[in-house]
């Protein structure tokens, strides 16, 4: 599965790669990212920010998003028929505000090691949903 529970992207991001191709290196350099935009701590370790996908995380960010997908028997919220709905909105405002951290804390090339994975959850959600559901029209 490409695309997790709440539309991020797993082929994209660097974590799910870092620790797919044991790249201990780059988990660094993305934990160090994440401390300079304070979304982590000094004390945080970079074995903290493996990643073997959505299936395997323990402590998810978006926990109420994962429980309500496997409810519901689906692989994210794209193929649910109630999409969109509270819990993902509640989702894509946090990611935005993330975003929107990083943007202050980090250069455009350290965004854009982020932004293919992070910060496309709509658009990934969008295109899933029209896909199963052809019929259902989506309201911005």
């Amino acid at each position: 599965m490409d695309i997790g529970v709440c539309g991020d992207n797993c082929r994209d991001c660097p974590r799910y790669t870092a620790t797919i191709s044991n790249n201990a290196t780059l988990l660094s350099e993305l934990l160090h990212l994440y401390i300079k935009a304070e979304l982590r701590t000094k004390e945080t370790k970079a074995e903290e920010l493996l990643c073997h996908g959505c299936d395997t995380v323990k402590k998810c960010a978006n926990s109420e998003v994962k429980a309500c997908a496997k409810e519901q028997m689906a692989d994210n919220c794209g193929e649910c028929l109630r999409y969109p709905c509270a819990r993902i909105e509640a989702v894509f405002k946090k990611s935005e505000a993330t975003r929107n951290k990083m943007k202050r804390a980090l250069t455009l090339y350290e965004m854009n090691l982020f932004g293919e994975a992070f910060f496309r959850k709509v658009e990934n959600l969008n295109r899933i949903h029209q896909k199963m559901h052809p019929n259902d029209t989506l309201e911005d």
